[in-house]
């Protein structure tokens, strides 16, 4: 749900807040501010990797 979410990057931006809001509508699960973080953390690294990773791909851009 989340990964889908980020995966279109034209749309606005998803915050911790709006994941709260649609895990809870959704599933009816309440959520913390700091699980939602951790999920959308997790989420962009399945999506676009580490942050090592992606500086180890910025020499071959130069």
């Amino acid at each position: 749900m989340v990964i889908h979410r980020y995966s279109n990057a034209s749309k606005k931006p998803y915050p911790p807040n709006d994941i709260i809001d649609d895990i809870r509508r959704e599933f009816g699960i309440s959520l913390s501010y700091r699980k939602a973080l951790a999920v959308k953390r997790h989420s962009m690294k399945l999506l676009f990797g580490s942050d090592e990773e992606s500086y180890q791909l910025l020499p071959s851009m130069c």
